[in-house]
């Protein structure tokens, strides 16, 4: 790719497919040298899979509401509301502590992820607990559904309106990147009449 790129890409925190994923566009973008721009986006699953009928939205929940799917949307956009960088730093931050940790090690909360990424505390708790902040992530999950048909994390929306939802785990190597993004970018914009590939899972043997 020689051409500047920009792309938006859906993710749930508590998804280890969006988690793998965006490990891997970050190691694409930085193998890029800048010629690609990824526009994050918040997509709650929790909203996506809610039996509480069509009238319910997460993000007009009050502040009491807890799951730990929507405390991480909570942060994000409160560090979001701190910059870009401010933003990514958390964004790969909580990503870690969800997924990169032992097995039974203590996760920490998202005040201590934002302290550990240099955010100023006192400006994310207020934002945290700004409802109107909420909203980022309305506008976020509203678009995905209604103009793209996302459905689950991640998938990512090119510049033309080709999208694909995919399941990676764990990233591509580095070595491998630039090479998983050709044949990904490839398949996804020029043969959009491809429309799922899926690998079988093999029997366990008796």
């Amino acid at each position: 790719m020689t051409e500047p790129m920009s792309i938006d890409v859906y993710v749930d925190y508590l998804c280890p497919y969006a988690h793998a994923g965006a490990e891997w566009l970050r190691e694409v973008r930085s193998q890029l040298n800048g010629t690609l721009t990824i526009n994050w986006k918040l997509f709650p699953l929790e909203q996506v899979n809610s039996d509480k009928g069509p009238d319910w939205k997460v993000w007009e929940q009050g502040a009491d509401h807890r799951t730990r799917g929507w405390e991480g949307f909570r942060a994000a956009v409160a560090a979001a509301n701190q910059g870009d960088d401010a933003f990514e730093r958390f964004h790969f931050g909580w990503f870690q502590n969800l997924h990169d940790i032992e097995v039974g090690a203590k996760r920490k909360s998202v005040f201590e992820v934002a302290e550990q990424v240099g955010l100023d505390l006192d400006q994310f708790e207020r934002d945290f607990n700004n409802p109107e902040l909420w909203q980022r992530v309305a506008r976020d999950y509203e678009t995905g559904r209604e103009t793209v048909g996302v459905f689950g994390t991640p998938t990512v929306v090119f510049p033309d309106g080709q999208s694909a939802y995919w399941q990676m785990r764990p990233a591509a190597p580095s070595a491998d990147a630039l090479t998983v993004w050709d044949d990904f970018q490839a398949t996804v914009v020029g043969r959009p009449y491809i429309r799922e590939i899926k690998r079988p899972t093999k029997p366990e043997a008796k």
